[in-house]
């Protein structure tokens, strides 16, 4: 009898036990989800020292803009998705009109300097610069020294359609609706597209394109071999460029998480290395090389659809 009642008392210690173990709560592991048509699942390892000093589980989600905005629409707060990076601030643009970002405003947060890419208007903060500048004949004579000589010799133009935008944006800004127009038909007249082109034009023709495209291809495609970088109107009004952006989504499941890592990637020595492998330039970069056209983005933003009306009438 005493043998049953030890052995029950046995039994019901383990259970307790057991029961204990299945109750208690495992830390919490911090989580990251980043969408981004440009950065793919490998890429995790650009922000390893994020994930080191944070203890953070980050996971990339590589899908295009489409993708993206179908995503967060449908699933909202079910998307799974805290982060936007994508690679042209055209999409950030028209991402944010379909009411996908979380309205921010972090000028507590951060200093004035590492916020001067950011718009709380647009909901986004710029990490980083993609100018759009020529590849040029390493021999040889150049003709193209600024934007407007496009409009006067041909070039390769080797631009997407939403970095093209971002592009032409500035010649609104700069010159009255008609005058505007006509320039870009000029541009658009003397720009051929790399698929016309034979190998002898590739190798001869300048090149319009991202700095970040480039580096990256300057030792795989025949259209940037032997070619340096130049930045147009570095000597006048200044260099037109992209920004790289991080766009919190409207329901972030780690927001908190996600504010971290905007921060960490404004400060100089992350920002610097972040940039260095994306292959564009810092926030705080300003060189005797680079110098950067006056208007923010967030000025030029409106003049993308009117942009969007010319190039659709040139078509």
């Amino acid at each position: 009898m005493l043998q049953q009642k030890t052995l029950l008392l046995l039994i019901s210690l383990v259970v307790l036990y057991a029961c204990s173990i299945e109750n208690a709560k495992a830390p919490s592991v911090k989580e990251l989800v980043i969408a981004s048509d440009y950065l793919n699942e490998s890429d995790t390892v650009l922000f390893e020292d994020f994930i080191r000093e944070n203890k953070v589980e980050l996971r990339i989600l590589h899908m295009d803009t489409r993708m993206i905005q179908q995503r967060l629409t449908e699933r909202e707060a079910n998307s799974g998705v805290d982060i936007v990076m994508v690679k042209s601030i055209y999409h950030v643009h028209k991402l944010q009109r379909k009411g996908v970002f979380h309205a921010i405003n972090f000028a507590d947060d951060f200093s004035e300097d590492q916020l001067k890419f950011a718009s709380w208007k647009y909901h986004y903060i710029g990490v980083g610069i993609d100018p759009y500048g020529l590849a040029i004949q390493n021999s040889g004579t150049n003709r193209h020294n600024t934007y407007n000589d496009l409009t006067r010799f041909n070039y390769c133009n080797a631009l997407s359609y939403g970095d093209e935008v971002a592009l032409l944006a500035p010649t609104l800004d700069k010159m009255q609706k008609v005058k505007a127009n006509t320039w870009i038909q000029k541009y658009k007249r003397q720009g051929i597209s790399s698929v016309k082109l034979n190998d002898s034009l590739q190798a001869a023709l300048p090149v319009l394109c991202t700095r970040s495209d480039f580096l990256a291809q300057n030792d795989s495609s025949k259209l940037y071999q032997n070619k340096h970088f130049v930045f147009p109107n570095r000597n006048s009004t200044g260099t037109f460029y992209n920004v790289r952006t991080i766009c919190l989504t409207r329901q972030a499941q780690n927001f908190t998480t996600a504010k971290n890592f905007v921060g960490f990637y404004l400060e100089n020595d992350h920002n610097k290395d972040l940039n260095e492998q994306m292959k564009t330039l810092p926030i705080a970069v300003q060189t005797n090389d680079f110098r950067r056209y006056a208007t923010s983005t967030e000025e030029l933003l409106p003049y993308f659809t009117m942009v969007e009306r010319v190039l659709e009438k040139l078509k």
